[in-house]
């Protein structure tokens, strides 16, 4: 609520409320990543108890260890897909640097093809940058890709979600494994680029 979000501010202490303030992301939105919740929710239960000390209701000791996990305590273990696209793509970042090229974000082309057909490559930072005005100059920075409409994956859901609006429809293939027929199944997105077939329609009963 509005309240309880204007409470927060005001009660937060100057650390967490500085970081609301610091320079933003280059498009133009608070960089969350940077705002240290944990350090937020120690503050606050730490001005909480104080109150209750100062009104009489509270006499302990409160003492708190700050400790983030970010994605790491939000995530499953990586698949084999993950980790074998994550060791090729050291490889290649390796190859770049051994190269003595500079500037340049390592890639890895084929990706709905078998990991011996994936292809590194190297794409100039510089041919991703686009201009934008900022605060009356241009700032140079990387745009988000958009989803691609005439894809595979986009015409796909066009054409079932009509189905899955009215019934459920969803498969899973349970926790993930690493041996087995599904240790090395890859997302439905790149089954789809691939030109396999997608999931069923969803049908109404």
């Amino acid at each position: 609520s509005i309240t309880g979000r204007r409470h927060v501010r005001d009660t937060s202490a100057l650390g967490s409320q500085t970081a609301l303030l610091e320079e933003r992301d280059a498009h133009g939105r608070v960089q969350v990543a940077k705002l240290e919740s944990e350090r937020l929710l120690g503050e606050l239960v730490e001005l909480e108890l104080e109150r209750r000390a100062a009104a009489g209701s509270y006499q302990g000791r409160f003492s708190v260890q700050h400790h983030f996990f970010g994605f790491e305590g939000r995530c499953p273990p990586p698949s084999n897909f993950d980790a074998t696209y994550s060791h090729a793509l050291g490889l290649a970042a390796g190859g770049l640097v051994s190269a003595g090229a500079s500037g340049v974000l390592a890639t890895l082309r084929g990706l709905t093809g078998p990991p011996e057909e994936w292809a590194p490559r190297g794409v100039p930072l510089t041919s991703l940058l686009a201009a934008e005005r900022r605060r009356g100059r241009d700032v140079p920075l990387i745009h988000k890709a958009a989803v691609d409409l005439e894809g595979a994956p986009f015409r796909t859901l066009v054409s079932q979600r009509g189905g899955w609006r009215l019934a459920r429809s969803f498969a899973s293939p349970g926790p993930v494994q690493f041996d087995g027929p599904l240790a090395d199944e890859i997302s439905v997105c790149l089954r789809l680029e691939r030109g396999e077939e997608g999931p069923e329609a969803a049908v109404a009963p």
